[in-house]
């Protein structure tokens, strides 16, 4: 029967050197595919923060020029001065140029949340201030609250957006925080984003 005893010292020497070698590719393989793996993982959260560093001041600016206009559909442009329509043309303006670069960072980019969340707002989204409905003003705080919370790792109080970039909506804050909550509920959203009784005066 072949056993090492049958071996001399030179053939179990090399055959322990053949092992080693063996052993030593399998874990520099092993290793390799394993760094090659983070490297990629790594360069597709680079690019992703890259491509989104720049959404939650975006969505913050869209909140902001969609309050706007809002606010001119309902009290009427022939009420306005020269500057405050010229204010009106500057958000209209505004709205139509950011709402593609928004749309296609979210959904290129952004959290399966995220995503939920705009598609939600486009399906009851209508550039005519007069057909759209108010709740299309409530959901975008909430989705300003979760692409910050995406990219920098931060919770905030949606009605903390509404109130800062919305401010024509302030006195709709009872029925906002409900809407945002029942939001939360229906798209199973993350519970951090809910509005407690408690958070309201925030």
């Amino acid at each position: 029967m072949f056993g090492l005893n049958n071996l001399n010292n030179d053939n179990k020497i090399a055959i322990i050197a053949i092992i080693v070698t063996a052993l030593t590719i399998i874990v520099s393989t092993w290793l390799g595919v394993k760094t090659i793996n983070h490297s990629l993982i790594e360069a597709k959260q680079q690019i992703t923060l890259e491509q989104t560093g720049e959404l939650p001041l975006q969505v913050a600016e869209f909140c902001s020029a969609a309050s706007n206009v809002a606010t001119v559909s309902v009290i009427g442009q022939a009420k306005l001065s020269n500057e405050e329509k010229a204010e009106f043309d500057s958000s209209e303006k505004r709205l139509y140029e950011l709402f593609p670069k928004i749309k296609n960072s979210i959904y290129a980019y952004g959290s399966n949340d995220a995503i939920k969340i705009y598609t939600k707002f486009e399906t009851i989204i209508k550039f005519d201030p007069n057909e759209t409905s108010v709740e299309a003003f409530y959901i975008l705080p909430l989705l300003l609250a979760q692409v910050k919370m995406d990219v920098t790792g931060e919770k905030v109080n949606p009605l903390t957006f509404l109130d800062s970039f919305m401010p024509q909506f302030s006195e709709h804050r009872d029925k906002a925080k409900d809407y945002i909550n029942k939001t939360i509920d229906e798209l199973k959203l993350d519970n951090d984003l809910r509005i407690n009784y408690s958070r309201i005066t925030e």
